[in-house]
C-alpha cells in the first residue's frame, strides 16, 4: 500500500482514503509538522497506521468539544478523551492511542509548534500482566 500524496511542498505520508485530522491542519507548521512525523518517525506501516487512526479519533474528539486549534488542547481534554475511549475500547487499544498523542505532542514540542505537551502528565494506563501470579502467605 502506498501512502505518499504530493504536496506542492513535499511529498506526504498519509492514507488516501482517509482525510486528516483537523485539529492538525489548522496551522501550516502543524500539518507539516505532523506530515514528517508520520513519514520520518513512525516507520512500520500498521504503527503509522494506527497512530494515524488514533490522531483522528482524538480531532474528532476535539471537534465535538470546540476544540478547533492545538493550543486549546489541555491535559484535561487528554484526561476526558481516555475516559470515552475507555467505555468503547480496550485497555490495551486506549494505551496504544494515548501513546500515539504523546509520541505526536512530544514531536510537537521538539518543533516548537507547542510550548508543553498535553498528553505527558497523563498517567500511563496500567494493565495486568495475566501470567503473573499474587503471593499470598498462607
Amino acid at each position: 500500500m502506498t501512502l505518499a500524496i504530493s504536496t506542492p511542498e513535499s511529498p506526504t505520508l498519509v492514507d488516501p482514503a482517509n482525510s486528516l485530522p483537523s485539529i492538525f491542519t489548522v496551522q501550516p507548521q502543524a500539518k507539516r509538522r505532523m506530515r514528517d512525523f508520520f513519514s520520518s518517525h513512525i516507520r512500520n506501516k500498521n504503527t503509522r497506521r494506527a497512530y494515524m487512526e488514533a490522531v483522528r479519533q482524538f480531532s474528532a474528539f476535539c471537534a465535538q468539544h470546540g476544540i478547533e486549534d492545538l493550543a486549546q488542547v489541555e491535559p484535561v481534554h487528554v484526561a476526558a478523551f481516555v475516559e470515552d475511549q475507555l467505555r468503547e475500547h480496550s485497555k490495551p487499544t486506549v494505551k496504544q492511542r494515548l501513546t500515539a498523542l504523546r509520541m505526536l505532542f512530544d514531536w510537537m514540542v521538539v518543533g516548537q509548534i507547542l510550548a508543553v505537551n498535553p498528553a505527558h502528565c497523563h498517567r500511563q494506563l496500567k494493565i495486568p500482566h495475566f501470567g503473573a501470579f499474587e503471593y499470598s502467605p498462607v
